[in-house]
Order: structure tokens, then C-alpha cells, then sequence
């Protein structure tokens, strides 16, 4: 009878320690995935959860020195698409071919993009007002107009040297452009919105627009008359 006891105890003191075991597991799993992990998983969420997307600021005029504008930028807008927004509309051939038509673009290829497994796509940088106006007409589903900026020189090539250009993503590349940068790009704004599972927009649970801030202006040394000359 001792002896049967004796069994139960350890067979008892065998399993306290087993589940005691398991529990020390799961309490260093649960502090793994919360303070190690945490920071990252809950970064992955968000990403998860919101459509990101950047709004252009625009960068600072380039005068001369009697205040003769060398260097502005013009209001454009870049075309996006979301992919998931286009394939639950079921009008993707449709959608593909009315922006081939007003963007010049390749109808097979644009059905392509627009139906890809992804949250997000750039269809067509620096595109006008007057072929936003006709997307804006068509209210095509899972396709967006986001703002942008061009950069123009009324003067053409006068003094390119000295004032340079930018890439496409209004970047100084060269000259003036390029020396003072940090100063006349500004700061891009954003605009965040909620997302859902299967990447669809959610439109009035969440929206967020953080407004661009301009650059600043430029005025230089040189004189547009004599420089042309």
C-alpha cells in the first residue's frame, strides 16, 4: 500500500513538473512574440491593414535675379490602381482598354497590371489635367488619381547649365537643382486609409491625409536678359 502510494506522488510530482514545464514554455514564447518580436509584427499589421500613399509636394520656383521665374512646377497627377478593387469589379478588359485609350498605353499589357497579385500599382507618372479629367469621367473601379507635380522651364535650355533639371521623381540631377535639393523639394504628404483583407479600400473607417509641404524659392545671381544674350 506504501508502495502504491509512493507511485502516486511520483507519478503527481512528475506531472506538476511537466505542466509547470509547459507553462515556463509558453510564458517565454508569449515574451518572445510580445518584447522581440513585437515591434516588427506589429509593423507588419499595419502595413497589412492600410493603404499608404505618397502626395507630392511641389518645389520651389527658380527665379532670376529681377524675380523672372526660371524654374516651376505644374500640377499633374500620377494613376494608380489597386489591383484587388479592379478584379472584385469584374471589369478589368473594360477598365484596361478606356485607360489605354486616354493614357496612349498598350491595353493587354495595362490588363495585366491592373489585375496583378498586389495591394498597389503605378500605372502612369506626370499625367495632365485634361487626361485626369477624362479618368475622373469614367469612374473606373480600383483606379486613383494621386498628386504630383511637374517640373517646367519657360525659358527652355537658357542657362541649363547653371539651373539643371530633376528625375521623375522631382529629384535635382544636376546644377541648381541639384546644389540646393534639400531646399526646394519640400516635404511629400501622405494619405493612409484602411484596407481589407483582400486589399479593397474601406472607405470612412479610417482615412488620413497628411498635407504636403511645399520648397522653398530660389533667386539667383544671373540675369535672364544678359544670359540670354
Amino acid at each position: 500500500m506504501s508502495e502504491l502510494k509512493h507511485n502516486i506522488r511520483k507519478r503527481t510530482s512528475a506531472s506538476v513538473k511537466v505542466i509547470f514545464l509547459i507553462i515556463a514554455i509558453l510564458i517565454s514564447r508569449i515574451g518572445y512574440w510580445q518584447f522581440v518580436r513585437g515591434d516588427k509584427l506589429q509593423t507588419e499589421a499595419i502595413e497589412q491593414q492600410t493603404m499608404d500613399s505618397i502626395v507630392s509636394s511641389k518645389r520651389g520656383i527658380i527665379y532670376d535675379r529681377n524675380g523672372k521665374i526660371l524654374a516651376q512646377s505644374v500640377s499633374v497627377h500620377t494613376v494608380t490602381a489597386s489591383p484587388a478593387e479592379v478584379c472584385k469589379s469584374k471589369k478589368a478588359r473594360k477598365t484596361a482598354e478606356t485607360l489605354a485609350d486616354i493614357l496612349g498605353m498598350d491595353a493587354d499589357e495595362l490588363e495585366k497590371k491592373i489585375t496583378k497579385k498586389s495591394s498597389y500599382e503605378i500605372i502612369q507618372r506626370k499625367v495632365d489635367n485634361k487626361k485626369a479629367k477624362k479618368i475622373r469621367k469614367a469612374e473606373l473601379a480600383g483606379i486613383y488619381l494621386v498628386e504630383d507635380s511637374k517640373r517646367t522651364y519657360p525659358y527652355g535650355s537658357l542657362a541649363s547649365h547653371v539651373i539643371g533639371f530633376v528625375g521623375t521623381d522631382n529629384q535635382g540631377l544636376a546644377g541648381t537643382e541639384m546644389v540646393y535639393d534639400k531646399y526646394l523639394k519640400g516635404m511629400p504628404g501622405r494619405m493612409i486609409s484602411a484596407k481589407s483583407a483582400s486589399g479593397t479600400e474601406m472607405p470612412y473607417k479610417y482615412e488620413k491625409y497628411i498635407n504636403p509641404e511645399n520648397g522653398s524659392n530660389l533667386v539667383l545671381t544671373i540675369d535672364e536678359v544678359i544670359q540670354h544674350f
